[in-house]
């Protein structure tokens, strides 16, 4: 696995759009409005955080995410190790039960902080993963974190991780 082909292509996602179910094709109203379609219970959200679709303006003009990939984040962490040379499923329940694609798997440690790995965070249930992220190995991690904030970097300790692979 190429990890600093990995590490790049997340650097360069910071400040991509989260979009539920983005896949990496470029940020459009149609592309949110097929997304919006595809997952109901997301629309909402989906169009909020357009500024075309919610109302704000007419054009993509001055909008921030304008022609950048959109990612939820599972897609983000498919994508990078994509990137890298490695094939994941999509989804994030889908990627931590891919048991052969991982050297080791559990609930996070410290080793999280120091190594480039995936992290996870389980839902209540104990069965569902929620949300999926990749640690730089660094103390940092890069995530597709939701609507509002889109890819972002941030502090391992910043975010309820809960598992790592």
């Amino acid at each position: 696995m190429e990890i600093q082909k990995m590490q790049d292509f997340l650097e360069d996602a910071v400040g991509a759009p989260y979009v539920y179910g983005g896949t990496g094709k470029p940020c459009t109203p149609d592309y949110r409005r097929a997304r919006a379609a595809q997952y109901p219970a997301m629309a909402g959200n989906i169009r909020k955080f357009c500024p075309v679709l919610s109302g704000k303006t007419t054009s993509c003009g001055r909008c921030k995410y304008k022609g950048r990939p959109a990612y939820d984040c599972a897609q983000l962490v498919k994508a990078a190790f994509k990137a890298a040379g490695v094939l994941l499923p999509s989804g994030a329940t889908s990627q931590w039960k891919a048991k052969a694609a991982w050297v080791y798997q559990g609930r996070i440690t410290g080793a999280a902080a120091r190594h480039v790995c995936v992290l996870f965070r389980q839902e209540a249930d104990g069965k569902t993963i929620a949300h999926a992220g990749i640690s730089l190995g660094n103390g940092f991690v890069i995530d597709a974190r939701g609507h509002a904030v889109g890819v972002i970097k941030s502090r391992l300790t910043a975010y309820p991780w809960t598992h790592m692979a």
